[in-house]
């Protein structure tokens, strides 16, 4: 066996009509499986072997092995995979699958990890890199593939969250971790890609999140959208909504997941007190980053347009088009809305 053979085993049998029939998942050992889908196996042999890697696999000590043959369909050029069984000292029987390398071709080499990996861990398995004997019973699994079992896919969040950091919320679905990361987990399984890096870790529990074929979220917006609402309404601790908004850091990118991507409506009165004072400071400082310095403007707009005593007492008209007029400039730099802005252009204009 190459020694960099990355090798999964689980106790259990695994029936061959797993890697050959479309559609059939059954999970007895857990009640709470990570796959769920019935495909992962077959898209996981396509990916390796389109990446040039070897799979084997040995049922009870029945060995399997995938390979590729090429075929012609409608006059291109596919390659067929094959699984053939051995059934003693160089005595093969071969079979066609119903698939070919193209399947999955949108896979990246971590998303075929990902799924024996779960496999494995549904099924109470372990996995182990190099340097072991296959086993008489149970299933055992053997990748030889540069790049597929890195480090940090091993024992990093590259695919799972192995190393989440310190717990620092949690609340409902979601659990916020003191880490940064460059994707959303769901129960602790990479499901979606940050546009830009995130100073925290966000992991979501059963239930919260709609997979798609690739396991990669449906509902990602409603995933940002309830982080934002936990730093908004939930989160009391000024240090976590500090770190989440200041813009302040040198050493950070200028652009970051919570300071781009969330979302702070400044007509949510749910907002607590610690956020308030937050967002607040840091615009007042010229350190607050865009999504909070456009939520503490507008909500500075809100107020000023419901104060119409205020309006005439303490500001000439000429200083409220001075207001209106930086508040526009905010927006037209970052790309955000401000919802009261209109409502005070209205009335000034009525004034």
């Amino acid at each position: 066996m190459p020694e960099n053979s990355c090798v999964f085993w689980t106790p259990t049998s695994i029936p061959i009509e797993s890697f050959t029939t479309f559609g059939l998942n059954a999970k007895p050992n857990t009640t709470n499986p990570i796959g769920f889908f019935g495909t992962g196996l077959k898209y996981a042999v396509s990916v390796i072997l389109r990446h040039g890697g070897n799979f084997r696999l040995f049922v009870d000590g029945t060995e399997y092995e995938f390979y590729c043959e090429e075929k012609l369909f409608r006059g291109t050029k596919v390659q067929q995979l094959r699984m053939r069984k051995r059934y003693g000292f160089g005595r093969w029987r071969s079979s066609e699958l119903p698939f070919t390398l193209d399947l999955g071709k949108n896979w990246s080499l971590w998303m075929a990890f990902r799924e024996l990996m779960s496999n494995t861990k549904d099924e109470g398995g372990s996995v182990n890199l190099g340097g072991v004997d296959v086993p008489s019973s149970g299933t055992y699994i053997e990748i030889d593939c540069e790049g597929f079992a890195t480090d940090d896919a091993m024992y990093g969040n590259e695919v799972f969250l192995n190393q989440p950091g310190e717990k620092v919320f949690t609340h409902g679905s979601l659990t916020i971790y003191d880490a940064p990361s460059n994707y959303i987990y769901y129960r602790g399984v990479r499901v979606h890609d940050l546009r830009f890096p995130a100073r925290f870790t966000y992991d979501f529990s059963r239930g919260a999140v709609d997979l798609s074929e690739d396991r990669s979220a449906r509902n990602s917006f409603s995933l940002m959208y309830a982080i934002s609402k936990a730093f908004m309404c939930r989160i009391t601790d000024k240090k976590i909504v500090y770190k989440a908004l200041n813009s302040s850091k040198k050493e950070d990118s200028p652009e970051w997941f919570e300071g781009r991507d969330l979302i702070f409506n400044a007509d949510d009165y749910d907002a607590t007190s610690e956020f308030k004072s937050v967002a607040r400071d840091l615009s007042l400082k010229g350190f607050a980053s865009p999504v909070a310095y456009g939520y503490h403007a507008s909500r500075t707009a809100m107020r000023a347009s419901y104060a119409t005593e205020d309006l005439e007492l303490s500001l000439s008209k000429a200083e409220w088009e001075e207001v209106i007029k930086a508040v526009e400039d905010h927006d037209n730099r970052y790309g955000v809305e401000t919802a009261a802005l209109q409502r005070l252009k209205d009335q000034l204009s009525d004034s």
